[in-house]
């Protein structure tokens, strides 16, 4: 039995969040293209298929996969509004973020930043951007690419923020520090969603 449409989607998907090479390619070479009822999806997953035996880079891969779920999303009407990371999701598992309020302002930020894109106030650091600018307790390291943003980590702490700053801009956390991007607005804890 082989996949259908939806479920070769929802596992490509999921493929996002591992880390085995090897395993990704197994799993991708169980999936016939001809599954993609769309010539542009359908070409777009033979590229996936094509060019995942090229390099040994993980993130490359999963490069490929994300421009894969891009043109499927196109092709469905379905727009996201940004992808946020792992370590992202993580702050919010402490008891300091997630309050309503913190995460109030946290959702007012991402919206804004969603909204306006690289048009948002920012400051760039090293790779990153960080919103909002000025006098503000609480910050976002983002970046955009191929016009959609991802949410590296929130931060409302000082001495965290400082950190991040410090080694950022020495170019010692970079993009590819962060990993297991998911739609940000499935991220529960932010509700964007209803916003």
């Amino acid at each position: 039995m082989g996949f259908k449409e939806e479920d070769a989607v929802k596992t490509i998907g999921d493929l996002l969040n591992y880390n085995d090479m090897s395993k990704i390619r197994a799993i991708l070479n169980g999936i016939n293209p001809n599954i993609f009822s769309n010539s542009d999806v359908k070409s777009k997953f033979k590229e996936v298929l094509v060019n995942m035996y090229n390099a040994e880079d993980l993130g490359y891969l999963k490069e490929l996969l994300n421009d894969f779920l891009r043109t499927y999303n196109q092709y469905k009407g379905v727009f996201h509004f940004g992808f946020c990371s792992e370590e992202f999701r993580n702050k919010f598992k402490r008891s300091d973020f997630n309050n309503p309020f913190e995460l109030n302002r946290f959702r007012e930020i991402i919206a804004k930043i969603v909204e306006y894109g690289k048009n948002y106030p920012k400051e760039t650091l090293g790779e990153f951007f960080i919103s909002p600018r000025g006098r503000e307790k609480h910050r976002i390291a983002w970046f955009v690419k191929e016009d959609m943003v991802y949410f590296c980590e929130p931060f409302h702490h000082d001495k965290e923020y400082d950190k991040f700053c410090n080694e950022a801009s020495k170019r010692k956390i970079l993009k590819g520090n962060y990993h297991n991007w998911n739609y940000v607005e499935e991220f529960m804890p932010l509700n964007l969603k209803a916003a």
